[in-house]
């Protein structure tokens, strides 16, 4: 499987249009359709439904969407890691981190990080909390990102972005949900990404209610929501996007008044990796700013 078709798969999605794709990937319109095929033919999927209206994710589609994001990020590492052989480069940061940051908080910071300190080279990994507690302590990383607080002897803790919860319905949902209570919601099929704070939130609302669907990532999630499977509860910084163009719409739900909180954790440790001391130092100059 080709890590380019990946790459134009996703493009193709998150513009929901192959014309759209092709323009960002600098490619023509036939050369994005030919990788297109070329990547149902080889997972022998349909993965994209196409209309004059753009394209639309088939269930085998949002399936491969899911892990897509995880496979790029592979091979973007394994190319940085290869250059920093080729460029002696030994100073590499190691970072484990939830979805959410990694894939709509970090890659800022991670730019401005790497404006800032051009030698030192980083390698992402998505991973639940409890993973990146457990790489962190076998040594595996660095530094990690979790959703949520942490109290665990041996780590350093720092909360690094807070973002609202927002309950988000399909753009074409007219009144609906949009004005409805938590009660009224509750009977709406709900679309969770797995390992997410929204579940506590929700039991607050006295909405005890489990998922409907359970999906590996946020983009899967929307993507579910905005197609009119259900509805949502995430953090507002994962939906801001969609929320200005209309893909997905806010439901104004009383009481949905909590917040998501995310934190960077390292380990306690008379000595560091100068690549983790400058990162921290870089958290420390900017807060919470360098995460878009």
């Amino acid at each position: 499987m080709n890590i380019e078709w990946l790459q134009t798969f996703v493009e193709t999605v998150r513009t929901s249009s192959i014309t759209k794709a092709a323009t960002n990937l600098h490619l023509t319109q036939p050369a994005v359709s030919m990788q297109l095929q070329n990547l149902e033919r080889a997972l022998d999927s349909e993965l994209l439904i196409r209309s004059n209206k753009g394209v639309q994710m088939t269930d085998a589609g949002r399936v491969l969407f899911s892990y897509a994001q995880s496979f790029i990020t592979l091979a973007d590492n394994l190319r940085q890691d290869l250059d920093n052989l080729k460029n002696d480069t030994r100073e590499v940061l190691s970072i484990g981190t939830c979805s959410p940051i990694g894939q709509y908080a970090l890659p800022c910071a991670l730019y401005m990080f790497k404006q800032k300190y051009p030698q030192v080279g980083v390698r992402v990994q998505n991973m639940t909390t409890a993973e990146v507690v457990e790489r962190l302590r076998d040594h595996s990383i660095d530094l990690g990102f979790i959703e949520g607080g942490i109290d665990k002897p041996g780590l350093h803790e720092k909360v690094i972005l807070q973002s609202d919860l927002v309950a988000i319905v399909p753009p074409d949902d007219g009144d609906g949900v949009q004005s409805a209570g938590a009660k009224d919601l509750a009977a709406t099929p709900l679309i969770l990404a797995t390992d997410h704070c929204a579940l506590g939130s929700l039991a607050d609302l006295s909405m005890t209610m489990q998922p409907a669907i359970e999906m590996d990532g946020l983009e899967a999630v929307k993507s579910a929501v905005a197609s009119g499977h259900g509805f949502s509860v995430v953090p507002y910084f994962t939906v801001k996007k969609e929320l200005y163009s209309g893909m997905l719409k806010k439901a104004d739900v009383a009481g949905l008044d909590q917040q998501c909180t995310y934190s960077a954790v390292w380990r306690q440790a008379e000595t560091s990796s100068p690549a983790l001391d400058y990162f921290i130092h870089f958290l420390q100059e900017n807060g919470h700013e360098v995460f878009c």
